[in-house]
């Protein structure tokens, strides 16, 4: 025979309950923010050029020069925002010399 639960021992199990699902929710936006992070560093190079203003084979050609570091995936180029940033970093007092 099990026993009687009383109504502060309900509250508790519902209080216990609240607190599992809003921890998981909380999981589960910290692994959906990090996934959409871990994507959001990588751009093609179409998106590339319409970031810098210019075409999509001036970008192409910044990286068969070596100028802007790119990888390949696929047949598709990928540029790092670090490596974007690096680049414009490193070419923005080159007018100003």
């Amino acid at each position: 025979m099990t026993p009687k639960r009383t109504a502060l021992e309900d509250l508790a199990t519902v209080h216990d309950v609240a607190e599992v699902k809003a921890a998981t929710a909380r999981k589960l936006r910290a692994l959906v923010e990090r996934i959409e992070g871990a994507r959001e560093p990588m751009r093609s190079i179409a998106q590339v050029a319409k970031e810098l203003g210019v075409g999509r084979k001036i970008v192409s050609g910044l990286i068969d020069s070596g100028q802007l570091r790119a990888s390949r995936v696929g047949k598709q180029w990928r540029i790092r925002r670090e490596d974007l940033d690096d680049f414009i970093d490193s070419n923005a007092n080159r007018a100003a010399s």
